[in-house]
């Protein structure tokens, strides 16, 4: 992929972002006086390890991963067809939330990536660059935040742990729509922990909180837990007024009202009410189950208590494994935050609470305690995997730092030594992150279906038939790389089942799309995973092979545009 001007000019404005804002929180000398860090010292390591942490996220980005996953080629689409004709491919304009499959999708994702869409195109750097931005962004919030709670020494090692952690490394590199949830919740605890100083921040933070409701279906439990817990703190310990609290949750409510309005409508059918459509915005009744009731295991039925038990045995479970087996989340060798961290994790765990119980005053560091317990209520309410409680993994990277450097107040050597551990670890995932990774992440996130796609589409003429055997919801990847004008999808499109929460489609406009074993040995063109050819009399075609997939020509069948075969 080459690096053109267009590719450059929002990760440019991303650091500029990060070094304003750092820049702004160095004109007042911190609260904490005990700190011993130099200050240029501080300002030298603070660029020096967010120049590591960007440079690994930024590295081969749109390569690694290569191709495009499912859910990443949704959205991207949505947001393609948004921007250039008004609707996304369900026919709703400006939908709170999209309709995607037919469970719904979180629309933030599409909306943030269409300023790199249109500098861009449609491909697969423009619908990254959102997560990309807002990963480095993260780096700084971060480190402004701990900063903040717990000072500069515990700032840094905070910042280079996150430089430094596969999970946000892989998290920034791939778009798929809940990766923004715990960066833009990030940035609103950022603004939550300067209530400490003036409580207007906590007006502006919720409203941050309000946005975050367009991210992640996880946030209709964890956001309202967290901002109960806090804010019940602030007003015990008056650190905000009433009026206050008052204010911040009216402009929480009303920015999510949208959201509130699309679970009613989605989740009591027998009210009645259909889509609801505005001049300015559209909220969809989904044709399907709603996804997020979907995975709340705990409201739809069985033992309550049984429940409960096995969603928290999961979390425990994900915890000390720090895998969920799914390559696109976790290289299981190195976890979320290297497997050896976890006695550092219970450590920070203890740390925390008891600052909590030694002081008079409620501190800054409450935020990470109460982000950890409604990240906990979110787990006992439906099975976790590493997407749906990548929430709680940014407080426990803080729990690892508070560990670091209370280990290093006993003894600055085991400071240096576990901060070496993690450094090197970090050496040993970067090794096989753009090693032997590309390899394993081929498969499921369809690389070269691309240049399959492309060849039927553009160099042969009539029917395409595409296996869904070993691609899932082909037709999305033809509306991606071909980019389908949606009213001609909506005009044609015949889903096998309309009201599924996961809509198959079996046909629109040339492309029909059925298993390898009922391809009927026609005159259409054939698009397979390489896997399947076995399963065809290939006397009768002409086949065109890519790394992945092969297009079937039948001899004799019209050619397209372009005429002439590839190389390969």
């Amino acid at each position: 992929m080459k690096v053109t001007l267009s590719f450059l000019i929002p990760i440019l404005i991303t650091l500029l972002a990060v070094l304003l804002a750092y820049g702004r929180a160095l004109k007042k000398r911190p609260a904490d006086q005990r700190e011993t860090v130099d200050w240029r010292m501080e300002r030298l390591l603070f660029l020096l390890i967010l120049g590591i942490g960007a440079a690994v996220r930024i590295a081969s980005f749109g390569k690694i991963p290569d191709g495009v996953y499912v859910d990443e080629a949704a959205t991207g689409y949505d947001a393609y067809a948004l921007l250039h004709y008004g609707i996304d491919r369900n026919g709703f304009h400006n939908p709170v939330q999209l309709v995607s499959w037919g469970s719904g999708q979180y629309a933030l994702a599409a909306y943030l990536s269409m300023p790199f869409i249109m500098l861009l195109g449609l491909n697969q750097v423009s619908i990254r660059l959102a997560s990309l931005c807002v990963g480095l962004l993260s780096l700084a919030a971060f480190y402004l935040l701990v900063r903040r709670t717990d000072g500069r020494r515990t700032a840094l090692v905070a910042l280079f742990l996150l430089a430094v952690n596969p999970w946000h490394i892989m998290l920034s590199r791939w778009g798929i729509d809940s990766n923004l949830f715990p960066g833009v919740f990030l940035l609103a605890t950022c603004l939550l922990a300067k209530s400490f100083q003036n409580e207007r921040w906590f007006v502006a933070a919720l409203g941050v909180y309000g946005l975050t409701f367009y991210s992640y279906g996880t946030t209709y439990v964890m956001v309202p837990a967290f901002l109960l817990m806090v804010t019940a703190a602030f007003l015990a310990r008056k650190v905000i007024r009433f009026r206050t609290a008052l204010a911040g949750f009216a402009l929480t409510g009303l920015l999510a009202l949208p959201i509130l309005v699309y679970v009613v409508i989605n989740t009591f059918p027998a009210l009645g009410w259909g889509s609801v459509q505005t001049p300015w915005f559209s909220i969809p009744k989904l044709p399907g189950e709603a996804r997020y009731f979907q995975v709340s295991s705990i409201f739809t039925g069985g033992d309550f208590f049984e429940t409960l038990a096995d969603n928290a045995a999961a979390l425990v479970r994900l915890l000390i494994l720090q895998n969920d087996r799914l390559i696109w989340n976790a290289l299981p060798r190195y976890g979320v935050v290297y497997l050896f961290s976890l006695p550092l994790i219970v450590a920070g765990g203890l740390i925390l609470v008891k600052d909590q119980l030694d002081s008079r005053e409620l501190r800054g560091n409450y935020v990470f305690l109460a982000w950890l317990l409604s990240s906990v209520l979110l787990a006992l309410v439906m099975p976790v995997n590493i997407i749906r409680i990548n929430i709680i993994f940014l407080p426990i990277v803080y729990l690892i730092a508070r560990a670091v450097v209370f280990a290093g107040r006993q003894a600055k050597v085991l400071a240096a030594a576990l901060l070496l551990l993690f450094a090197g670890w970090f050496g040993l995932f970067v090794n096989e992150y753009f090693t032997a990774y590309p390899e394993q992440i081929d498969a499921p996130f369809y690389d070269s279906l691309d240049e399959a796609i492309a060849y039927a589409s553009e160099e042969t003429g009539g029917e395409v038939v595409i296996s869904t055997s070993q691609i899932f919801m082909p037709y999305i990847y033809v509306l991606f790389y071909q980019q389908v004008d949606p009213n001609e999808f909506l005009s044609t499109v015949q889903y096998a089942d309309p009201t599924a929460p996961f809509r198959h489609v079996s046909s629109f406009g040339r492309y029909t799309f059925m298993e390898a074993a009922d391809i009927p040995p026609s005159g259409a063109t054939v698009i397979l995973d390489n896997s399947e050819l076995g399963q065809f009399d290939l006397a009768g075609y002409r086949v065109v092979s890519f790394e992945h997939y092969s297009v079937l020509v039948p001899h004799g069948a019209p050619t397209g545009a372009g005429g002439e075969e590839p190389s390969n």
